[in-house]
């Protein structure tokens, strides 16, 4: 843990960083660039955006990035990657609930939140990565069941049986038989399984559009939205797991990141998450036993993190408001676009006094 810290002693309250993030830059243009320096593994990148993230207390966001990361461009190619994950949000969600569940901003001057971010970034950026997994598109006219006959390959109705509740919703009952199908050992199909995840999503949005009600039997194995159709899904994956007699860590740790913070929206933020699960059943994949692969990056990285919210505080809104400083920072309602030329030189600085980690 750094022994000493930079404190970010800004004025603003969350509710005034909406949309933006603490240098006042867009924060969808910020969640890209994380994402963007991560896939490169530009450590030191990936750490900025990461602080300016953590200074306006946008951590849903930060892990919305991490999740969608290790779901569509590391997934099988580390394995244990979801239980370090966990175990890390876990060490998160304790410091939250030991103070700070009023008021999650002041988290930004908590050395451990720093360290343990810093760390998930260094390890993210050095893990290995596979083939991005892409999105599977349902055109409109597939959504009728009745003309989806050609896609239909289960040989009978009984792979969803077990998993498939009395007041589960009908519809959906063919799908998820299919998706039981297509993840069982007679099929190992991702492609086929993924097609019918997003079916079900398709037509849940649907219906919701008509002022329908999708809602399945509560499944108790959640604590948030019981009724949400996407745990017929993972019902189903559990079932698989149980039915083969597989060791089930990584697949809950997967779905314990797929739960985090859950809302309505998640499941297709985190729809890769689930990807990842199905490829865990479908795929061949070696299992490695370093998630870790840069142990030496992580204690400079974390030694030296401070040289990033130093950087950061100049932006710092302060008791005295200094003219040039608040006509920076509130130019626009939506966040200043990110400046390349402002960017580059402040990342050369940065790689000045990191030294070259990457």
């Amino acid at each position: 843990m750094s022994a000493q810290i930079t404190l970010i002693e800004d004025i603003r309250a969350e509710a005034d960083f909406k949309g933006k993030s603490f240098s006042g830059y867009k924060r969808a243009d910020v969640k890209k660039e994380l994402l963007k320096s991560l896939f490169a593994g530009k450590v030191e990148n990936a750490c900025y955006w990461c602080a300016e993230l953590i200074c306006c207390g946008a951590f849903i966001d930060i892990w919305d990035v991490v999740t969608v990361f290790v779901g569509k461009y590391i997934h099988l190619a580390n394995v244990k990657l979801p239980i370090y994950l966990d175990i890390r949000y876990n060490t998160f969600k304790d410091i939250v609930v030991g103070g700070y569940l009023d008021n999650e901003l002041k988290l930004r001057n908590h050395a451990g939140i720093r360290d343990l971010f810093a760390e998930i970034v260094v390890v993210l950026c050095g893990s290995h990565k596979k083939h991005n997994f892409e999105r599977i598109k349902v055109k409109p006219a597939e959504l009728d069941i009745m003309e989806m006959k050609g896609r239909l390959k289960a040989p009978n109705v009984g792979y969803a049986s077990a998993s498939f509740k009395k007041d589960d919703p009908k519809e959906l009952f063919i799908p998820l038989n299919e998706f039981a199908y297509h993840v069982s050992n007679e099929s190992k199909n991702m492609l086929l399984a993924c097609f019918w995840v997003e079916w079900m999503l398709e037509f849940e949005k649907v219906c919701k559009k008509k002022k329908e009600v999708c809602q399945c039997q509560a499944r108790d194995f959640v604590a948030k939205m019981q009724t949400d159709p996407i745990w017929m899904v993972w019902d189903v994956i559990f079932a698989e797991v149980g039915r083969r007699r597989l060791n089930n860590k990584v697949l809950q740790s997967l779905m314990n990141l797929f739960c985090i913070r859950y809302n309505a929206a998640a499941k297709r933020k985190r729809i890769y998450l689930l990807y990842f699960a199905v490829s865990l059943l479908t795929e061949k994949y070696e299992v490695k036993n370093d998630v870790i692969q840069i142990k030496n990056t992580i204690e400079v990285i974390k030694k030296q993190i401070d040289t990033i919210y130093k950087e950061i505080k100049k932006n710092e809104i302060t008791p005295v408001p200094v003219v040039d400083n608040m006509n920076y920072m509130f130019n626009s309602e939506g966040g200043k676009a990110l400046n390349a030329g402002e960017f580059e030189k402040t990342m050369g600085k940065l790689e000045m006094m990191f030294g070259k980690t990457n």
